[in-house]
């Protein structure tokens, strides 16, 4: 008698939690996404972009350079 009640309890619970969420429809057509992009960034002119690296790579041709 034990052993129906605990196999009754447990196929109820197994039952319960296997429903259905509901009827409501998920895949309903959802609104349109509408993206706002930033400005764009201000750069600088490419001749101080240009000097920079020459003046980072400097020490660089310098040793390449200077021990030929």
């Amino acid at each position: 008698m034990l052993t129906s009640i605990l196999a009754g309890l447990i196929t109820t619970t197994l039952f319960n939690i296997a429903k259905a969420a509901g009827t409501e429809d998920i895949f309903e057509l959802q609104p349109e996404i509408h993206h706002v992009f930033r400005p764009n960034e201000k750069m600088p002119p490419v001749f101080f972009s240009q000097l920079f690296s020459l003046i980072v790579l400097s020490p660089w041709l310098i040793l390449i350079f200077g021990v030929t």
